[in-house]
């Protein structure tokens, strides 16, 4: 299965870069690539079990259930639901404290298209494009955390 690894380091310290990408109310101040994000059956917060839907820029849905959730450290979701294309995705968003008050934060995700045939291209094709959007994510989550008018 191909894994999409990108990292970046933002000047704050772990738990509040934590909790900043996983507050619901502060997701879309920041993620340029969610136009849309909540969590489903009731649910408040990310914890093991809980449904999150997101629908994505160019207009596509997924949802994903957390199947761990360490504050200030990991968070862990697979796919349920989502574009047609995908066979399997899953990913962890990784918060690493590296001294200084700074955070390494990992953005992993693993996936498989649908079609064995055509997977080699494919998977070729989504590496570029879900790379490329994880890159400006993580671009976006540091600008908005080391802009004080945007982290409050």
């Amino acid at each position: 299965m191909p894994k999409i690894h990108e990292t970046i380091t933002i000047n704050k310290p772990r738990p509040a870069v934590f909790a900043f990408a996983h507050s619901q109310k502060k997701r879309l101040l920041w993620d340029s690539f969610s136009k849309d994000f909540q969590y489903l059956n009731s649910a408040s917060r990310a914890d093991p079990g809980v449904i999150a839907r997101t629908r994505m820029w160019h207009g596509l849905t997924m949802d994903v259930e957390y199947i761990s959730f360490h504050e200030p450290a990991v968070a862990a979701m697979k796919m349920v639901r989502g574009p047609f294309f995908f066979r399997k995705f899953a990913g962890s968003w990784r918060f690493d404290d590296i001294g200084d008050q700074r955070t390494r934060v990992h953005f992993i995700y693993h996936f498989q298209s649908r079609w064995p045939r055509l997977r080699f291209a494919v998977d070729y094709a989504l590496r570029l494009a879900i790379s490329k959007d994880v890159r400006r994510r993580l671009r976006d989550l540091k600008n908005a955390l080391e802009t004080p008018a945007i982290a409050g």
